[in-house]
């Protein structure tokens, strides 16, 4: 278990065997100050305003509509950001549900190609759909403005010798079929270096008792609800260190809890998209507010933006900008040794 303020040591003195990367480090402060919570707020609206994004097997149904102007939005939204149509892609797919629904639904997938190793790709990955009669504002509104924003930042930085893919999933909420079949699609040799999975990242409260866990067992889990959690498996460990040391460096004031190793120990770590790489034995960092162990609001028709904490939100994406810029530009600066690389040989995986 690592968290912020123990890796602030960790971090410092790590920095100090770096000093010729100085410019650098100024560099990735300057985009993680760009990082806007008013922007992030205005892709939750915009996500929220057509009602629950719960496809239905008939395509005129209410949910299917708001589930289709959803994806539209966030596609156009990037091509406005001055990424190419053609690095943006839909996985179309059909899947039964376990009440016997099917549905057409898609993931929405853009690819930042690395100009120098184009094969070293860092997925980053939110769910666009809510559950049937809940907006998901948190749940998952804020996961996928996050993205946007993120790569709304690359655009303006620009190229990055490695490659990030923003990955868009459909269906979580009904059996984390978009991640699965997403993960499914990978090319035969890819070499992914793991997947940061963000999923309700802007509810947050400073009262006490407001956080419970999901298991009495667990050590040192505050019960103040103003952290991201931050979950991992073994071969995950490394991101997760990334991401605990980036906040330390350009995000100080976030507060994290993290759990680097629980891949596979706790069933509620399991719940939602990273699990399927977590399954496949990749490397994935999972980025929480822990969902219903704090949200009230969870899954329900009050989860509104509204009940949000722009300010929260807005740290829990600025360290994970942070992270993306460190692994993709400047190669981590040494902090990403432990990240493992996994060559993609089973195009079916499990």
């Amino acid at each position: 278990m690592l968290n912020t303020r123990v890796f602030l040591l960790l971090a410092a003195s790590t920095l100090a065997a770096c000093q010729s990367s100085a410019p650098l480090r100024e560099d990735i402060a300057a985009h993680v100050q760009m990082v806007s919570a008013e922007r992030l707020m205005t892709s939750v609206e915009t996500l929220c305003e057509n009602g629950p994004r719960h496809p239905m097997p008939d395509a005129d149904a209410p949910g299917s509509i708001a589930s289709q102007k959803a994806v539209t939005w966030v596609a156009d939204t990037l091509v406005a950001q001055g990424w190419p149509e053609t690095s943006i892609t839909r996985e179309r797919f059909e899947h039964t549900r376990r009440n016997g629904e099917r549905v057409w639904v898609a993931n929405l997938v853009l690819e930042a190609t690395g100009n120098q190793t184009p094969n070293e790709t860092l997925e980053l990955v939110a769910h666009w759909d809510s559950v049937a009669g809940a907006p998901g504002a948190d749940d998952n509104a804020t996961g996928v403005a996050a993205l946007i924003e993120i790569a709304r930042l690359m655009a303006v930085a620009g190229p990055a010798p490695r490659t990030v893919r923003f990955v868009f999933v459909a269906e979580e909420e009904t059996g984390l079929n978009g991640s699965i079949h997403h993960l499914t699609q990978l090319k035969v040799g890819e070499n992914l270096h793991g997947a940061l999975v963000f999923d309700m990242i802007g509810y947050a409260s400073s009262d006490d008792d407001s956080q419970t866990s999901p298991a009495p067992w667990l050590p040192l889990m505050p019960s103040t609800g103003d952290f991201v959690i931050l979950l991992g498996n073994w071969t995950g460990s490394g991101l997760c260190d990334l991401y605990d040391a980036c906040a330390a460096t350009y995000v100080p004031e976030l507060n994290i809890t993290g759990f680097h190793f629980i891949g596979g120990i706790l069933p509620d770590a399991d719940r939602s998209d990273h699990w399927f790489y977590w399954e496949n034995g990749f490397g994935a960092a999972f980025l929480s507010d822990t969902a219903n162990f704090r949200n009230p609001h969870y899954h329900k028709s009050t989860d509104q933006p509204a009940s949000l904490d722009p300010t929260f939100f807005r740290e829990v994406t600025q360290a994970a900008l942070a992270t993306v810029f460190e692994w993709a530009y400047h190669g981590g600066h040494g902090w990403t040794t432990a990240v493992e690389t996994f060559a993609i040989t089973n195009p079916n995986l499990k």
